[in-house]
């Protein structure tokens, strides 16, 4: 009777059997629409499947962690027309990307296509290694049954590109590192060393990391979307509009958030408290003209006056 009573008090406060903590936040107050769900060792740690959802619901991504870190299996997700497929598979090690990496293509008005793998690349250690890139054999990437063969690969070091080769549709190379090899798919006869330019690919800076959010800063931006103003104290939301750029976007609070927290503090009879929110809110979005105006309300010492 004593280890079911001890098992029904681990699952109310979302404790699973082997010491777990199961973390869910969500976008909106009724909790209808999940934002994140992931799981905290005893350590506090990231560890296991971690899920990221659009606002609608639907899952960007999963995303494996142990000990605070990616680490395994990824997969990044496209969700057109309430279709989902896949968009990127791959894996992690150390929060670096490494082993083989898949890009499937995707078109929005022709759902049919988006298990063609057009890309390939492989890391180690989050370097990249080599890149592979494929056209359909149809030559048409609308069309239901296309096929793709190899038309470039690539190798790197120090993720800076370091060779490189064309191939015909029928597999035939007929260029390397910048010089034409053959000028005939069918033929592989040799021609003039004509200098081919190679685009080089473009490599996209890494999207900035940020730590993650405080449980009290979680728990006070709920309050403020709940409507529970008296619960968070002015101090924090001082707080935050000094540190917004440490954290995600998604982290932070909005310019309707700062005003119904400032009108809460102005019906309460603190009126200058109320400006003060709206000055430090002013310097995250200096150009909302919402938080502007309300903020020059405050202001005039006529408002003042309850």
């Amino acid at each position: 009777m004593k280890s079911i009573l001890i098992t029904l008090i681990a699952m109310a406060i979302g404790i699973n059997a082997t010491g777990q903590q199961h973390i869910i936040t969500y976008y909106d107050y009724l909790k209808k629409y999940k934002k994140e769900d992931y799981y905290l060792n005893s350590a506090g740690e990231r560890t296991g499947r971690d899920i990221d959802y659009g606002e609608d619901g639907t899952i960007l991504s999963i995303i494996t962690f142990l000990h605070d870190k990616m680490n395994g299996k990824c997969t990044g997700y496209y969700d057109e027309m309430g279709h989902k497929s896949i968009k990127v598979t791959g894996s992690y090690k150390n929060d670096r990307q490494d082993g083989l990496w898949q890009y499937y293509y995707n078109e929005k008005w022709n759902l049919f296509y988006q298990k063609i793998i057009l890309t390939e690349e492989f890391y180690k250690d989050g370097s990249l290694i080599w890149k592979k890139l494929y056209l359909p054999t149809s030559g048409d990437i609308t069309s239901y049954d296309s096929k793709r063969y190899l038309c470039e690969e690539d190798t790197y070091s120090n993720n800076e590109i370091v060779g490189s080769k064309l191939y015909w549709e029928n597999g035939k190379l007929y260029a390397e590192n910048g010089k034409l090899l053959s000028d005939d798919k069918h033929d592989h006869k040799p021609v003039d060393n004509t200098p081919v330019v190679v685009t080089p690919p473009i490599i996209k800076p890494k999207p900035k990391l940020y730590p993650e959010p405080s449980l009290e800063t979680r728990q006070n931006i709920d309050l403020i979307r709940e409507g529970k103003y008296s619960d968070v104290s002015l101090e924090w939301i001082k707080w935050m509009t000094e540190h917004f750029d440490d954290l995600a976007p998604e982290d932070r609070l909005t310019p309707d958030d700062y005003i119904m927290y400032s009108r809460y503090k102005f019906r309460s009879e603190h009126g200058a408290d109320a400006a003060t929110v709206l000055a430090g809110a002013l310097k995250e979005f200096p150009d909302n003209s919402a938080l502007q105006s309300e903020y020059d309300k405050y202001k005039n010492p006529l408002y003042q006056i309850h």
